[in-house]
């Protein structure tokens, strides 16, 4: 049965709504919500659904573990590279 325009905007808008819930929600599992989704979607929508993905705001990330290095926590020599992800104009 083929979708009809009237039935395919409240599906996008719910696979969008749950895009908008993984970003909100640190702890919410893609898995699950992946597949509430494909249950109660038609398969037309599965590919859409494949494309959700979880939170990407933060474009910076630091991981701190009481100042000590667990690669190498013998080391006596370290080296730190700090590049910029947003490539200049």
């Amino acid at each position: 049965m083929p979708v009809t325009p009237f039935f395919e905007i409240p599906y996008l808008r719910q696979i969008a709504a749950a895009q908008e819930y993984l970003n909100a929600n640190r702890n919410a599992d893609l898995s699950h919500v992946k597949c509430l989704l494909r249950w109660i979607m038609p398969k037309e929508y599965h590919d859409e659904i494949d494309k959700l993905h979880e939170r990407e705001d933060p474009q910076f990330v630091c991981i701190i573990n009481g100042g000590q290095n667990l690669i190498a926590p013998n080391a006596q020599q370290a080296e730190q590279n700090i590049q910029d992800s947003i490539p200049e104009k």
